[in-house]
């Protein structure tokens, strides 16, 4: 006998979730690797306004029991990450103290963490993610491994000049270092295509320009002899 949420009660009052909500269906197998006990110990079905009023308490139960969300299509989704291998869990850990991208270094550990028999719920609330994107991080990693823990290049928006007009850009910054507005200008005007004082600025820095405080000093001005006789007397 089957109830209307889907818990199918034998004889000796032990009972099933069937795979689909509102389904009945004795003789399906629990999704879960056991049975699971009915939550309320219920050995009969439920009357048809017990079940209106708490149904979203129930529901609630199932979920938490068999650790999954509830999907339209019945589905149980994968809550754990396959069984690693030395070499990946190695990888991971290495990954996860040593790597410079702190992305990379959280889904390195949510790996590690869901080997370990974490739930995708758990680690949601030490990241501060969404579920889908725990449940990504898990079926990339199954999918392409080391690859997966990294954001692939994104294209952006395309450049406003061409090569030869940024190799222009960076002549006239050589040119003109202490004034940007004027090397600008002279673009715009060469090119007639205006770019911003920080466009100028990321185009110095792919070309290894550098800009450096001038000194004022009068060094150049001294004289040398009269200079050296005069640390000899400091120093007599």
């Amino acid at each position: 006998m089957s109830c209307c949420l889907g818990w199918d009660h034998g004889p000796a009052g032990a009972c099933c979730r069937s795979p689909t909500l509102g389904q009945h269906n004795a003789a399906s197998p629990c999704p879960s690797a056991s049975h699971v006990p009915c939550p309320l110990g219920v050995s009969k079905c439920l009357t048809k306004s017990f079940l209106v009023k708490c149904s979203p308490v129930l529901r609630t139960i199932v979920c938490h029991i068999c650790d999954t969300s509830p999907s339209t299509s019945g589905a149980v989704s994968v809550r754990y990450v396959r069984t690693l291998t030395e070499s990946q869990r190695h990888t991971l850990e290495t990954l996860m103290k040593h790597d410079p991208s702190p992305r990379a270094r959280a889904r390195a550990h949510s790996i590690l963490l869901s080997a370990r028999r974490v739930t995708i719920k758990e680690i949601v609330k030490i990241y501060q993610v969404d579920r889908d994107t725990v449940s990504s991080w898990i079926k990339k990693w199954e999918q392409t491994g080391v690859e997966s823990l990294y954001d692939k290049p994104r294209s952006g928006r395309p450049s406003k000049l061409t090569q030869e007009e940024k190799e222009l850009a960076q002549h006239y910054i050589q040119e003109e270092p202490r004034c940007l507005k004027q090397v600008a200008e002279r673009l715009s005007q060469k090119t007639a295509k205006r770019l911003s004082i920080s466009s100028l600025k990321r185009l110095a820095k792919k070309a290894r320009l550098r800009w450096k405080r001038v000194r004022k000093s009068l060094k150049s001005l001294r004289d040398p002899e009269e200079f050296a006789q005069c640390q000899r007397e400091l120093e007599a």
